[in-house]
């Protein structure tokens, strides 16, 4: 395997060393192997950025040299935010802790932290994840949802209304039907005494 060329997009710790993935995610090398691939890499890396060490550039997204602290601060954005690591004043130190942050879920970050000597804080990121903002409800916006409200209720009303009056209709179409109905037999048998139905008088 040649080192020289090859390119870490992440390594994870396994029991005995490190289990290491190219940039296009497959598997390099496993335990003590692995983790000698990425010493090696690591190095690789070191004497690449040895020439940008005096003009304080790192190279590395997330590296940037704080002139205040006169250290390296280390950054790392994971799924939209981004984490303040720390701060180193060797380069490859604050190469490794990043490299290491990679492989880790964010809330192993403060052991992270605390086995470079960086002190621990209560609010690890920096900037948050861009959310969407909630929309913005005026007030026409709460009167015109009230008067659809409204307009909605009226109909409903209305339509009750109509469904009634047209129930009370047919009864009343249908008790006169029923009463000429008996009318009708009792002009035919006039003899005869029929019950009427309930739907009419008794």
């Amino acid at each position: 395997m040649n080192v020289a060329t090859l390119s870490i997009k992440h390594a994870v710790p396994d029991k005995t060393g490190w289990t290491v993935f190219d940039q296009h995610g497959d598997q390099v090398a496993t335990g003590a192997h692995g983790k000698q691939i990425l010493i090696r890499y690591l190095m690789r890396l070191v004497k690449e950025r040895e020439s940008v060490r005096a003009d304080k550039q790192s190279g590395i997204p997330g590296i940037t040299w704080d002139a205040k602290n006169d250290k390296w601060k280390v950054t790392l954005r994971r799924d939209g935010s981004l984490y303040q690591l720390g701060m180193q004043a060797d380069l490859d130190r604050a190469i490794a802790l990043q490299a290491e942050a990679q492989a880790l879920p964010v809330d192993e970050f403060p052991a992270l932290k605390q086995r470079y000597g960086i002190r621990i804080r209560h609010n690890e990121i920096v900037e948050a994840a861009t959310t969407i903002p909630a929309p913005v409800v005026t007030l026409a916006d709460k009167f015109r949802v009230a008067e659809e409200a409204d307009a909605a209720a009226n109909e409903l009303q209305r339509r009750a209304e109509q469904a009634t009056g047209e129930a009370v209709a047919a009864t009343d179409q249908a008790i006169a039907a029923w009463n000429d109905y008996h009318a009708a037999l009792a002009a035919r048998h006039p003899s005869v005494v029929f019950q009427k139905s309930k739907l009419g008088s008794a």
